[in-house]
Parts: structure tokens; C-alpha cells; sequence
């Protein structure tokens, strides 16, 4: 059940949060000290892996951290019910996953049918744009143009590509 949640303001606090995913030898995260007051603004640049998505699902309650603890009011964010907790925070990631859909038209038909029909064009413009890259990619390749290729590749559109030569 967990404890009522905050009225008002809210801090969040990251007390030397690691976060390492499962079967990764590294730590995604490492000795992470944050506080946010209610409406400050935080912006997080970096790399690919970097971890700023991951601090962002932390602090969402996505995921668990490996080592520390995240505080809302003082508190540990497990003593609250993580669903009440889940309509304090809103967040919009650069990616939409489709098993991010599908655990919500499980959860909630008639969310996931509100949803849908929201952002359809929206789906079909992100499916256009990924297979406009990847016709991209494939006609650098089929061309053998490396620079095209590297060019692609620079600008976010990513290919796992195996050491003998075939892909993911």
C-alpha cells in the first residue's frame, strides 16, 4: 500500500545511486548525488550510454537502484505505492518502445485505445523515418559508399554490426 504521497512541493533526492542492468559487467551509473527542488528545471547532456535515460526511469521508479537511495520528501521512494507515486511524475523520452504500448493496452484497454488514436500519425511518422534510414543505410552499403555511410551513422541512425561482417 505504502505511505500517502506528498501535497505540495516535492524534492527528490539521489543519495550515491549506482545502477548497474542486469548481466552488465559496468555500472551504468556511479556515486550519483542530485537533488531536485520543486520547480527547478534539470538538463542532462551526453553521449549515447551515458546514462541520462536511466537516471530519468530512476527517478520515475522504473528501475531500482543497484547502490544509494532515492528520496521524495525525505522519504525512500519504495515506501510509497509505486502506482500513486507514477501520477506525481510525467515523462516524455525520445524513444517510443513498442512493449511501452503493450504493457498499457494490457493494463488498461481504454487507455491504450486513447493512446493510439493520439499519436497514430505520430507512429506512422517515426515508422517512416525508420525506414527511410534504414533504405539510407542499405544504399550506402550496397553502394559501398563509406563516406554516406559514416555520414548516416553520425547523424543517430545506429546499426549493431557483428566483427565478421554480418549485422543484428
Amino acid at each position: 500500500n505504502g505511505c500517502e504521497l506528498p501535497t505540495g512541493a516535492v524534492t527528490i533526492e539521489l543519495r550515491d545511486v549506482w545502477y548497474k542492468y542486469d548481466g552488465a559487467e559496468d555500472y551504468t551509473l556511479k556515486g550519483i548525488n542530485l537533488t531536485l527542488q520543486a520547480g527547478e528545471s534539470l538538463a542532462r547532456v551526453g553521449v549515447n550510454g551515458a546514462g541520462k535515460t536511466s537516471l530519468v526511469k530512476l527517478i520515475c521508479g522504473f528501475y531500482r537502484p543497484t547502490k544509494g537511495e532515492i528520496l521524495v520528501n525525505g522519504k525512500l521512494i519504495d515506501e510509497y505505492n509505486i502506482h500513486e507515486y507514477y501520477t506525481m511524475i510525467s515523462a516524455v523520452f525520445q524513444e517510443i518502445r513498442p512493449v511501452c504500448f503493450t504493457r498499457v493496452a494490457r493494463l488498461n484497454p481504454v487507455m491504450w485505445t486513447q493512446l493510439f488514436l493520439e499519436n497514430r500519425e505520430n507512429l506512422v511518422a517515426e515508422l517512416d523515418h525508420f525506414i527511410q534510414s534504414v533504405t539510407d543505410i542499405r544504399n550506402a552499403i550496397n553502394e559501398e559508399d563509406a563516406d554516406r555511410l559514416q555520414e548516416l551513422l553520425e547523424e543517430g541512425r545506429q546499426m549493431k554490426v557483428k566483427v565478421d561482417g554480418s549485422h543484428d
